[in-house]
């Protein structure tokens, strides 16, 4: 296998990232998050719609590491992955981009949390799609 310092590399953990094997997908999220190439942002995004959440964990703190503005759709709408781990990544991903929209993002995931997490504490049931107003 080439060496992670090379850039050459890129190119075979992209196509790794829709290898058969969740180990290989995850582990190539995981390098090319470390390599900063910020040309695998897309193909990272894509991979936060793989069925593993140890995929899209890593696929979330990989573009966190490359803190691509373009990400932030994707990152936005992992805040509602039902892995609690993609979220908590995709969070800190979010928080990485500097960006006011993120910050929104974040503001708004949190209340849901806290409005979820209340009406746990009470025994109600929320609906999963329930997004409060953050005041």
């Amino acid at each position: 296998m080439p060496c992670l310092h090379d850039r050459p590399v890129v190119p075979f953990l992209i196509k790794a990232l829709s290898d058969s094997y969740e180990k290989v997908r995850k582990e190539a999220a995981r390098a090319l998050g470390y390599l900063g190439d910020t040309s695998a942002a897309p193909h990272l995004i894509e991979a936060l719609s793989d069925p593993h959440g140890d995929v899209r964990r890593e696929a979330a703190a990989a573009l966190g590491d490359l803190a691509n503005k373009c990400a932030v759709p994707a990152l936005t709408k992992a805040l509602s992955d039902p892995d609690g781990d993609v979220r908590a990544d995709s969070a800190y991903a979010l928080s990485r981009c500097s960006d006011a929209g993120c910050i929104r993002s974040l503001l708004a995931s949190f209340c849901l949390l806290r409005v979820r997490s209340s009406l746990w504490q009470s025994g109600k049931v929320m609906p999963a799609n329930y997004l409060p107003p953050c005041n």
